[in-house]
């Protein structure tokens, strides 16, 4: 009778390890969530970039390096290729499948009249488009297996969509890109060839795109890259505007030009790419030098081509100040000041 009651007891037993255990582990949540859960100690939050930290650091160095990635998908294809065909594998996804990951980019789609398509991009998680207003999202076809680390989206006039590749922001290298990819009928994306980077080279020209823009009046478009703003007149040759680490780009409806390239503001007005002008000067009415920030973005208004905006903030990323010109980007005035009780970015400017 009392052999009856040794499997309830093993069992308790079983339970009780499980639970010690756990008690001593730490869970992490899906990836790119900020949250850490020590089972041992109260619950505590830490940034997503920690989090990801933790999942992509060299097991060795500690460090993250988009190096190491590249050289990891090398390693991958080298081995597949040496496979023996008569394995024959076909692999097959299980997913998730309804996860594009953290969203740079939204795109309204010009060529639906009713405005129900859109496309955004994934930093880890490739193109997906929308035809109901955001309701249900299709991933975009990419000509291969790879996931695309997208980054930025562009419409030029005719309605070819653009998708820039390689998260770099807050001067930090996260996610190494392929390339820039364009597709004519808004389902299949295709690398532009001349934009994509040398292999294991995250210095490389088009390693990184983090914004692009179009000039509405001629179709040329801009590339923010880490190299330098690149433009072109049709998607396919590129050319230097302005060299260094271009970080963001904005055109207005005269095709006047913003640019961010080494933390310093420049202006071309309608377009003339020879005339750009340097307005990070430090005086009354110009933007800060470039040593007292740590980022910029530009946005201009719709109705009106001589206004435009620019929100700066300081090495830190807490907020400098947001300027306004009123004159195409000639001179400048505060219109949100830094201050010591409200810091709209808390530090993730």
């Amino acid at each position: 009778m009392k052999n009856r009651f040794l499997p309830f007891a093993y069992l308790n037993l079983f339970v009780g390890f499980v639970f010690l255990s756990l008690s001593f582990q730490s869970l992490a949540e899906s990836p790119g969530s900020a949250v850490i859960i020590k089972r041992s100690k109260p619950f505590s939050a830490k940034s997503t970039d920690d989090h990801l930290n933790q999942m992509r650091a060299n097991q060795n160095t500690g460090n993250v390096d988009p190096v190491d990635v590249i050289r990891a998908k090398e390693q991958i294809y080298r081995l597949s290729a040496k496979s023996s065909p008569a394995l024959d594998l076909n692999w097959i996804s299980l997913g998730p499948n309804n996860v594009a990951g953290r969203s740079r980019a939204v795109l309204y789609d010009k060529k639906d009249p009713n405005g129900q398509t859109i496309y955004t991009g994934g930093v880890t998680g490739g193109i997906w488009k929308s035809t109901n207003s955001g309701l249900t999202w299709d991933e975009q076809n990419t000509g291969n297996n790879e996931v695309l680390r997208v980054t930025c989206l562009v419409q030029t006039p005719n309605g070819d969509i653009y998708a820039g590749t390689g998260e770099s922001f807050c001067n930090t290298d996260h996610y190494v890109g392929t390339g820039l990819y364009r597709s004519t009928d808004g389902v299949t994306f295709t690398l532009i060839p001349a934009t994509q980077p040398s292999a294991n080279d995250t210095n490389a020209n088009w390693a990184y795109i983090t914004k692009l823009a179009c000039d509405p009046t001629n179709g040329r478009i801009f590339a923010a890259t880490n190299t330098g703003l690149q433009y072109s007149d049709d998607g396919d040759n590129w050319n230097t505007a302005l060299p260094g680490r271009a970080t963001d780009v904005k055109t207005n409806s005269e095709g006047t030009v913003l640019a961010a390239v080494d933390n310093n503001a420049y202006v071309a007005v309608q377009g003339v790419l020879a005339n750009f002008v340097n307005v990070s000067t430090g005086a009354d009415t110009t933007l800060p030098i470039a040593a007292n920030v740590g980022g910029i973005e530009f946005a201009t208004a719709p109705s009106d081509p001589n206004i435009m905006y620019a929100s700066f903030v300081d090495p830190a990323y807490k907020l400098l100040n947001v300027y306004r010109s009123l004159n195409k980007g000639m001179t400048w005035d505060v219109v949100f000041p830094a201050n010591s009780t409200f810091d709209p970015f808390g530090g993730a400017g």
